[in-house]
């Protein structure tokens, strides 16, 4: 199980989803979108629960930035997940799967 970061475009919004296969998510997503879509990164999750809740926390972070349901504004930052308490921020730096498909997101990311 995964929480995903997945991007509309080159600067467009940013979904954060939880799937078990973040790729299939992707072309199910894609389905309806004009824009291509592309995964940022994807934080790998020991269970189903801990997954949504690593998935609520990042919605709560990027509350401000909501855009639509999951859907956030381009401009949000991986390092502001440091936000989060120090065992939290703990626990996602060792999941953390940082992609080379996304250089401005990725500018910041902190490993």
């Amino acid at each position: 199980m995964y929480v995903y970061f997945i991007r509309a475009g080159n600067n467009g919004p940013i979904k954060i989803g939880v799937a078990v296969n973040v790729e299939s998510r992707m072309e199910t997503l894609q389905t309806g979108n004009h824009l291509e879509l592309r995964i940022v990164t994807k934080i790998k999750c020991d269970s189903r629960l801990d997954a949504y809740g690593k998935e609520n926390k990042f919605h709560r972070l990027f509350a401000k930035k909501r855009l639509r349901g999951e859907w956030f504004k381009g401009d949000i930052r991986i390092n502001q997940i440091f936000e989060l308490n120090e065992s939290e921020r703990q626990s996602m730096e060792n999941d953390f799967q940082c992609k080379q498909s996304d250089s401005e997101l990725l500018l910041s990311c902190p490993f």
